[in-house]
């Protein structure tokens, strides 16, 4: 018996908050990533609605978000990191190769299946460059501990190297147990990316910190891409192939 997960989208919450087009987007990102049947993402099977509301059917991911085993255990050791980081390098990249931007990575959109797999979930702030040419100056999308200093200053502007600051980003709270850049508010935060002020906690990987540190580079265009993240040395003992 297949048992589903049903996220149930208030259609007046849509209006109200003027994102109604996002929705859509979603359903319509799901669908063409679904067409792949990438293990990594989170699959779409149906979708529907009432007066009152949108409703998608989705894969069920019993172990719910990383980002409550990452709270429970405080981080990660290096092995664990290794693994989850290439999952997600993985889904990630494939996302890009279908000419999309996911914009929102962080743990809480990273659902773990019941093999405590990643399924990379909530594309509702993504963006389609085949459908989608720029669209980017509006406002800022995203949560801000994960957010590259480039979405933050209007014009705002997201490439795939938005996405690869995210994952510096949660590669960093895998192994010290919190965002490089969070601060007690979001303008603190957000001041915090924009001068690319972190700090290492003592003792953190020196390999690790390597590749943090390459994607954790202000300007987009000289930040490490994901092709040369695959090849980073930390990930030298992954087979890519039957990760």
């Amino acid at each position: 018996q297949q048992v589903y997960a049903v996220k149930v989208i208030s259609k007046r919450l849509l209006q109200k908050e003027n994102k109604v087009r996002y929705a859509n987007s979603e359903r319509s990102i799901l669908s063409k990533l679904g067409a792949a049947n990438h293990p990594g993402i989170i699959r779409l099977f149906s979708a529907f609605q009432d007066a009152n509301s949108l409703y998608f059917v989705m894969e069920l991911a019993p172990n719910g978000e990383l980002f409550g085993h990452l709270r429970r255990l405080g981080s990660f050791n290096i092995e664990g990191t290794r693994y989850y980081a290439a999952c997600i390098l993985d889904a990630v990249s494939f996302i890009h190769s279908m000419n999309i931007i996911h914009r929102d990575l962080k743990p809480e959109n990273i659902l773990l299946d019941a093999n405590m797999r990643v399924k990379i979930s909530d594309f509702g702030t993504a963006k389609d460059k085949a459908m989608l040419p720029a669209d980017d100056n509006g406002s800022f999308v995203g949560t801000p501990e994960y957010a590259s200093p480039e979405m933050l200053v209007p014009p705002t502007i997201t490439t795939r190297a938005s996405d690869i600051w995210a994952f510096g980003c949660i590669v960093f709270q895998f192994i010290s147990g919190r965002p490089p850049f969070k601060e007690g508010t979001d303008y603190l935060t957000m001041k915090k990316i924009q001068e690319g002020k972190y700090e290492f906690p003592e003792g953190f990987d020196e390999v690790i910190k390597d590749m943090v540190e390459r994607c954790l580079v202000i300007n987009p265009t000289i930040r490490i891409t994901g092709e040369n993240l695959h090849v980073h040395r930390f990930f030298d003992s992954i087979n890519w192939q039957t990760l």
